[in-house]
């Protein structure tokens, strides 16, 4: 019988990675309340929607949301204003709608949490 893995890199499921010969390694995130964890951070603002224009720091990402991995988490806090329509609360404090990072980068989350700035 063959057996054949595709490694695909930090992309990898746990299983995958083990399976092509990879170590289990840890990530320790810089400041702010980086996590992919589902569970609300302490310090998240959320209202009914926040409309373009409104200031906000990215401080969380749910495991739902696209962005939620480890290149991406290692980022936050990111500050920036909500752009091109409302951003909504999707669940618990979890919000989903367009952001653009002081940087000029543009995004749309699904499930994060914000403080203001």
């Amino acid at each position: 019988m063959i057996r054949t893995a595709w490694c695909l890199g930090g992309a990898a499921v746990l299983a995958i990675s083990l399976a092509c010969g990879g170590d289990v390694n840890t990530t320790s995130f810089g400041s702010g309340t980086a996590t992919a964890s589902g569970v609300c951070p302490s310090n998240a603002v959320t209202a009914a929607s926040w409309s373009e224009g409104t200031r906000v720091t990215l401080v969380a990402l749910h495991p739902d949301d696209a962005y939620a991995d480890g290149e991406w988490l290692s980022r936050i806090p990111v500050t920036g204003t909500v752009t091109g329509g409302d951003m909504t609360l999707t669940d618990g404090c979890w919000m989903g709608g367009p952001f653009e990072s002081d940087s000029g980068d543009s995004y749309y989350f699904y499930k994060a949490a914000f403080t203001m700035p």
